[in-house]
């Protein structure tokens, strides 16, 4: 099978902004692979900055490409008190982004949720799909 590996920034917003997130002096970076056959696996990866700004709402991350298809998990760690909790990936806006929630909960990651974002926290997300023919 030919895999393909891609580096990408992820383009982060929130539903309900402006003002949108900004990740300023912290780190977004994504990746992805194709697999020839239609389907894909990736992942995203952000560490909040001293200044990075937030936004307001749930948080959404931007896949490269259109898919049909999207399925996940995440991780967010929580970097003074190394607390870390675990979260499934739903897709949204079929085609266009993915975003995070915690297992049984309809509760979306954003600005206040599953903790106040500081300095140093980070989040974690591996995805797997399916793009449209």
């Amino acid at each position: 099978m030919q895999q393909f590996n891609t580096n990408y920034t992820p383009t982060w917003t929130c539903d309900e902004g402006p003002p949108h997130p900004e990740i300023q002096n912290g780190d977004l970076h994504g990746s992805y692979e194709l697999d020839g056959y239609g389907n894909f696996r990736g992942d995203v990866f952000i560490r909040m900055g001293s200044v990075t700004t937030y936004g307001v709402g749930p948080w959404v991350f931007a896949l490269p490409f259109s898919a049909a298809h999207v399925s996940g998990h995440g991780i967010a760690l929580k970097a003074k008190s190394q607390t870390s909790l675990m979260m499934v990936v739903r897709f949204s806006d079929p085609g266009l982004t993915l975003a995070s929630y915690l297992p049984d909960s309809r509760m979306r990651i954003g600005p206040m949720w599953p903790f106040q974002w500081e300095t140093d926290d980070s989040l974690y997300i591996q995805y797997v799909g399916e793009l449209h023919a």
